[in-house]
């Protein structure tokens, strides 16, 4: 929905309500909405780091996609002096920051061509003289990416709003299978069956527990009852010599101490579920982060970012 409406000094401004989280975004100068479109149940590739070495880190998301592109009038105003206030309103708002850069430091032309962006005339960009941003609500449930780049005589935007897991138009198949579209993560390849998670455990000191699910971007554990913390659970109750360490992994979006964070909400949502669903002694299950600092796959594809996104449990004995 656009409306305008006077602001301060007789500034006109534009505020764009954004689908989920009903935030406005208001745009300085006398801004006009140059093209628009949307679609439903879309895969959306979202860059989150810069292009070097022939790749970037994609954020590849599922959802319901909407693109604005608005010109600003005549204006002198710098990409930054444009970005700077739409950064300011979206961590208001709740946004954390995922990526930030500007035309040479995102990687010029390459960068440029990664970015699903209205064709022009809707929008254009000056390879030399860009900005881009990518943000995530804090439930992980909307991203917003934004493109400033200038013509001759006026300011360019080009607006991406995500809705992480918008429902599907097309009839849901009747075999049952876990989707991004229920907005869960799940780590992908190397999943040890169930019955397997102790031995390895056992055996290697350490097992990543694949079969767990988590909010996108968030610590929600999801829940169902996950066979690897009941497996966890019975090991812990028949060797009371036992403690675990559960220890959490991220991909590289985003800074390090924010994954840090994040890795260390998620490791303790699972050490929680032990206390607090099985009865496991706090003092036997400890949880810590270490962000993406150990990957086990590379992070330039999506399905390397998916596997390094992980709980592992980490087995302690008494000596």
């Amino acid at each position: 929905m656009f409306r305008r409406r006077i602001g301060i000094f007789s500034t006109i401004w534009i505020a764009l309500t954004l689908p989920v989280a009903a935030i406005e975004l208001e745009f300085p100068g006398r801004p006009e909405v140059l093209g628009s479109a949307a679609e439903e149940a879309v895969s959306t590739d979202l860059p989150v780091g810069p292009w070097r070495d022939g790749n970037a880190p994609i954020e590849t998301l599922e959802g319901r996609v909407t693109k604005r592109a608005l010109t600003l009038g005549t204006t002198d105003l710098t990409t930054l002096q444009i970005l700077a206030p739409l950064r300011t309103q979206l961590e208001k708002n709740g946004f954390d920051i995922r990526y930030e850069c500007r035309d040479e430091v995102c990687g010029g032309f390459d960068f440029r061509f990664l970015l699903d962006l209205l064709p022009a005339p809707g929008f254009s960009v000056d390879i030399g003289n860009f900005r881009y941003l990518v943000a995530m609500a804090e439930e992980g449930n909307q991203w917003v990416a934004l493109v400033i780049s200038r013509g001759i005589e006026t300011g360019l935007v080009h607006l991406t709003i995500l809705e992480a897991g918008y429902p599907p138009a097309t009839e849901p198949k009747l075999t049952p299978a876990p989707s991004t579209l229920d907005v869960e993560e799940r780590s992908e390849g190397n999943a040890a069956p169930s019955e397997d998670v102790v031995a390895m455990l056992i055996a290697k000191g350490s097992v990543a527990l694949d079969d767990l699910t988590f909010q996108i971007g968030s610590s929600a554990l999801g829940p169902e009852d996950f066979s690897s913390l009941t497996d966890l659970a019975a090991f812990l109750e028949d060797t009371p010599a036992a403690r675990i360490v559960f220890v959490g992994h991220t991909d590289t979006a985003g800074s390090l101490a924010a994954n840090i964070a994040l890795s260390r909400r998620r490791a303790t949502a699972v050490a929680d579920r032990l206390v607090e669903s099985y009865g496991i002694d706090p003092a036997r299950v400890t949880a810590d982060g270490v962000g993406y600092l150990a990957p086990r796959a590379s992070n330039a594809t999506p399905n390397g970012r998916a596997r390094n996104r992980r709980v592992e449990a980490m087995l302690l004995t008494e000596n």
